[in-house]
């Protein structure tokens, strides 16, 4: 008898997927969601999320709350190289920053003009997927 397990990968450590919306705020303060643009991800016991935007697919960047204050985040992205030493070097770079607006995060980009919003409602596509996968 064969084990089919055997040639299993190891889980990934579950990390939450929340939805990344172009919008804007109403003259109530409440956020209006336009288009979706990406996702943010959070490990389970992070205060920190990865954000993939779809228009650049190959960059992250990360959301990090700041020591200060835990209402006000830094956004930075991530470069790293291979230096003369062959050692792996890495800057993290700001890129802009974010705070905390009721249910969203509030994001300005330095390079962009309009807010970015990360719904803190977990995607519930995601998780229902996660937990068939689980189940399989």
């Amino acid at each position: 008898m064969t084990d089919n397990n055997i040639f299993q990968l190891p889980k990934k450590p579950k990390a939450d997927r929340y939805k990344v919306w172009l919008g804007q705020l109403d003259q109530s303060g409440y956020v209006v969601e336009k288009d979706q643009v990406g996702y943010a991800f959070q490990r389970i016991g992070s205060t920190a999320f990865r954000l993939k935007l779809w228009m650049f697919l190959n960059q992250q960047y990360f959301v990090i709350p700041t020591k200060e204050d835990q209402t006000k985040y830094n956004l930075y992205s991530l470069e790293e190289y291979i230096s003369e030493n062959k050692e792996l070097k890495s800057f993290w770079n700001k890129v802009g920053e974010a705070d905390l607006c009721g249910n969203y995060l509030r994001m300005k980009f330095n390079l962009f003009e309009k807010h970015l919003f990360v719904s803190l409602f977990e995607d519930k596509e995601a998780s229902m997927i996660a937990q068939a996968m689980d189940a399989a």
